[in-house]
């Protein structure tokens, strides 16, 4: 028995099957084109207004970023405190065992951030040695604190 190629018996298919090749390659670069198109488009859409917003009113974006992330933080706390809670067997339950270990990791995170926001606002306002003094004492008391909370866990 004698193989042929079934392109050289058929040469429209050939063609057919070639043409075919060739649309699906040209429509997936076309989806390219498109999909960085829409990527640029989406991109300027986003950033111009940021840019124009924190070029224009510095305060106003310094004060909505700001509560952006605050309440991106408030939203992560929250699930937390939700998991907790459904861990502990409900409410009561949680108020009972895990409330005193929330309110003692709450305050130690409030403290931390005062400080750091502390040690920050006097960089800002040019007291150097004073700042640097109170950052070299917030990070081995932070160190301290973290050693000694992983000695106990």
């Amino acid at each position: 028995m004698k193989h042929t190629d079934s392109y050289s018996q058929k040469p429209d298919n050939f063609l057919k099957r070639s043409l075919r090749g060739y649309a699906r390659f040209f429509r997936g670069i076309l989806w390219l084109i498109a999909a960085t198109c829409l990527v640029g488009l989406t991109g300027f859409l986003v950033v111009y207004p940021l840019w124009y917003f924190a070029s224009g009113y510095k305060n106003g974006y310094s004060l909505a970023a700001l509560g952006f992330l605050l309440l991106a933080v408030f939203f992560f706390l929250v699930g937390k405190l939700k998991a907790s809670v459904r861990g502990a067997g409900g409410f009561g339950l949680w108020l009972k065992t895990r409330f005193r270990a929330f309110l003692k990791r709450a305050l130690f995170v409030f403290l931390a951030a005062a400080a750091l926001y502390l040690i920050f606002f006097l960089f800002a306002r040019g007291y150097i040695p004073v700042a640097s003094g109170i950052a070299l004492v917030y990070l081995v008391v932070l160190g301290v604190v973290l050693a000694g909370r992983r000695d106990s866990a």
